[in-house]
């Protein structure tokens, strides 16, 4: 008799613990319920357009590609830096311009910056080894500069080539200032080189681009200028959020330019963005031909991964 009672107490004890368990799971499973609907969700912080004043840098959260990054140094550092871009410690491409020779005659050469930051524009000029100087014109102080040197009209002198990119922008590729200057023998001097497009707002060059009616979710553009034409599927969520049809054409600004090989030959490959913040854009190529610039095979590319 004890043996039974005793087998029928310890069954009833393994069925108040059971029930007890069943009670904390399911409270913790509410818990959890709540605590789920309660954290909210965090949203995207936008950087800056080049026009609006530096704000605190975000933290970097460094992924397996980009680990060799040094977090300590930032590209929105040089917003209202002043000096000698080689030694602005913190800004992130700063050793891209050390020991530099951008005239090609084996002395080094310097970029100094200059800043206002209440008219948010920046002054660079390059400072040669032989003691010349050559003024770029001004840019917004949110841009970053890139300098290429390259013989591209074959008189045996370095045409250098500068590119102001804003890739802290919201929209990196819809902003961008262009020069290109040309040795002159006799005044032993640079000059800028007349290019084949319209003047933007400081440095910025920029070509025409007419947009059609949208059917069926294509869109044609139209740039006459170069005599290119061409019809582009265009989403229907970004047709509702972000064009309005009151944008039949646009001046749009040359954001990257660089020099590449090109049928045999140096040339200038630049690219302009034609829908906002989507990645896609109008490839083409600055090609010297007799004693001038041409724009030669335009071409359509889609960068819109860059944007997911």
């Amino acid at each position: 008799m004890k043996k039974k009672a005793l087998l029928v107490l310890i069954a009833s004890m393994t069925l108040v613990l059971g029930a007890c368990a069943n009670e904390v799971k399911q409270e913790t499973e509410e818990v959890s319920e709540v605590q789920e609907v309660a954290t909210p969700t965090p949203t995207e912080t936008p950087t800056p357009e080049p026009t609006a004043e530096p704000t605190k840098e975000p933290e970097e959260n460094l992924s397996q590609e980009n680990q060799d990054i040094d977090v300590e140094k930032s590209p929105f550092w040089l917003w209202e830096y002043e000096g000698y871009v080689d030694e602005a410690t913190d800004y992130l491409w700063a050793e891209e311009f050390v020991d530099r020779d951008f005239d090609g005659d084996k002395k080094n050469d310097r970029l100094y910056r200059k800043c206002d930051p209440d008219k948010q524009l920046a002054f660079y000029t390059i400072e040669f080894g032989n003691d010349t100087k050559l003024e770029i014109p001004q840019c917004w102080n949110t841009g970053f500069p890139h300098t290429q040197s390259e013989d591209l009209d074959g008189d045996k002198e370095l045409e250098l080539l500068i590119n102001m990119t804003y890739d802290t922008s919201t929209d990196p590729m819809m902003f961008g200032d262009v020069w290109l200057f040309d040795y002159d023998k006799k005044a032993k001097e640079y000059k800028e080189v007349k290019l084949p497009f319209a003047s933007g707002e400081n440095g910025a060059k920029t070509l025409h681009v007419n947009y059609g009616k949208t059917v069926n979710a294509v869109m044609p553009i139209e740039i006459k200028e170069c005599d290119f034409a061409m019809d582009l599927d265009v989403d229907e969520d970004w047709l509702s959020n972000w064009w309005t049809y009151d944008e039949a054409e646009a001046d749009l600004m040359i954001w990257d330019a660089q020099v590449k090989e090109y049928e045999d030959e140096k040339a200038i490959y630049c690219e302009i963005e034609v829908f906002g913040k989507t990645g896609r854009v109008i490839g083409f190529w600055l090609v010297y031909n007799d004693g001038e610039y041409e724009v030669q095979g335009m071409d359509y590319s889609d960068y819109s991964q860059m944007y997911d």
